[in-house]
């Protein structure tokens, strides 16, 4: 049985290919709202959804082949249904048109628009494109004045957007752990911190709820989230670290500092490890690679360097590493 506040995934492609749309609609119900899913050929239609449902906010990233998300007004509205409910909806790898209230807007890749769940709508994938969606059911505090409707992100604030694109990115990840029902309600109160920012709808009143603590390893967890892909980088630093989460440099290495470590420490430690398993690949990536060219590869750009720190952190080279990893192997 799934645990709860456990990322899920759902993946159409073992289901046969005419029952593919309904159990998508219905495993995308499950996870967000009520919509209905209209594909042109049921036959062609492929469909995959990793998703998680925390207190206040569930979050859902889905590839969908030119699938329709239509939410249908008036007697077709569940009575459940909470009619302050939003959608924060951000497109990955291509456009989505997206139709409310007599408005359509195009979001181009990356860029955010909310939605109301009060009112009909409709947002089209095409093949390329993931969708991410951040449901809040009951809404944001401070967005009571709003007429519902869709509102689409200002672009001045794309670090916003990126800040909870990646926090919500580790969380369903898995980058952070959520081990009881606080850990979640925690995690489902800074994703709605985040979106009242991006919206422009005031400042985060659950932190003050939070300890710092619990508030900065949130912000760590998507700090490390966001500079994961880029560990091989050599120019990785502090000021493209910051960049990554919108926040100053200063910030980065507070967060840090407050784990009692350093963003140096971290990216030593994660190259390393990096390096560590590429020497231990029998087969895929590393296998035939010269230590020179994982050391590299990992982001290193001295190999003394990485020679020297390898030893102290694993108590041999990285050949000698090599060599008894393939005899333990064998």
């Amino acid at each position: 049985m799934r645990d709860a506040f456990t990322p899920a995934w759902f993946d159409a492609q073992s289901a046969p290919s005419l029952r593919r749309p309904a159990l998508f609609a219905e495993a995308f119900r499950a996870a967000m709202a009520d919509l209905d899913i209209e594909v042109p050929r049921a036959q062609a239609f492929q469909a995959r959804m990793l998703w998680v449902a925390l207190p206040g906010a569930r979050l859902a990233s889905c590839f969908a082949t030119g699938a329709r998300f239509v939410r249908r007004g008036g007697e077709d509205t569940p009575a459940g249904d909470d009619a302050r409910g939003l959608i924060l909806l951000r497109p990955v790898g291509g456009s989505l048109p997206v139709e409310q209230c007599g408005r359509t807007v195009l979001l181009n890749d990356r860029q955010g628009a909310l939605i109301s769940l009060a009112h009909p709508f409709s947002y089209t994938a095409v093949d390329t494109v993931r969708v991410d969606h951040l449901l809040m059911p009951s809404g944001l505090a401070g967005a009571e004045g709003w007429t519902p409707g869709l509102l689409p992100l200002p672009a001045t604030d794309e670090a916003s957007l990126l800040l909870l694109v990646h926090y919500a990115g580790a969380v369903l990840q898995g980058l952070i752990p959520l081990q009881n029902a606080q850990h979640a309600a925690l995690a489902g109160g800074h994703m709605r911190d985040l979106a009242r920012v991006v919206f422009g709808l005031g400042a985060t009143p659950v932190a003050a709820t939070a300890s710092p603590a619990t508030a900065g390893s949130g912000r760590l967890a998507a700090l490390k989230a966001a500079i994961a892909p880029h560990l091989g980088r050599r120019d990785l630093g502090l000021d493209m670290a910051a960049r990554l989460l919108g926040v100053t440099p200063r910030t980065v290495q507070k967060l840090f500092e407050a784990d009692g470590t350093t963003f140096s420490a971290h990216v030593l430690a994660c190259r390393l490890e990096a390096a560590r398993a590429a020497l231990e690949a029998r087969d895929g990536p590393g296998a035939e690679r010269r230590v020179a060219a994982i050391a590299y590869e990992a982001g290193f750009g001295d190999l003394s360097y990485f020679n020297r720190t390898f030893r102290a952190r694993f108590g041999l080279t990285p050949s000698a590493w090599r060599r008894r990893a393939g005899g333990m192997a064998g």
